[in-house]
């Protein structure tokens, strides 16, 4: 079951890989008959033509602003994450006890509170 599991995924593997090869070997084929027919100043034009200062430096000027921009308000949300998770982590501890406590103080004020039991608590009946 395994081994026949893997051959069919080897041969769709292998036909895949076959099947994109050839495809790269006509694009391949393509793109090297353009590169022939095509004129050297046509295609040097485009080049020269990005290169000399136009309206191509005005949208780079603005995709520049536009991304510093976006890369300040990052580092702004990085710093004030930053100082949150900062601030959060820095708890105050509680005061320090002048003495430990001590199993007395904790049976005094038992006794104390099945004395004087809680009004506003006591059970009802109905």
């Amino acid at each position: 079951m395994a081994r026949s599991a893997a051959l069919t995924a080897a041969t769709g593997t292998g036909t895949a890989g076959l099947f994109l090869g050839r495809q790269g070997v006509s694009l391949a084929k393509k793109g090297y008959t353009r590169a022939r027919t095509t004129p050297v100043k046509k295609a040097a034009q485009g080049v020269v033509g990005s290169l000399t200062p136009g309206d191509s430096t005005a949208t780079r000027t603005k995709s520049t602003r536009g991304r510093r921009l976006a890369i300040g308000v990052l580092i702004g949300s990085l710093i004030a994450g930053g100082a949150v998770l900062f601030k959060i982590s820095r708890r105050e501890h509680p005061p320090i006890a002048t003495a430990p406590p001590r199993l007395e103080d904790l049976e005094e004020q038992n006794s104390a509170k099945l004395a004087s039991p809680d009004i506003t608590s006591a059970p009802t009946t109905n």
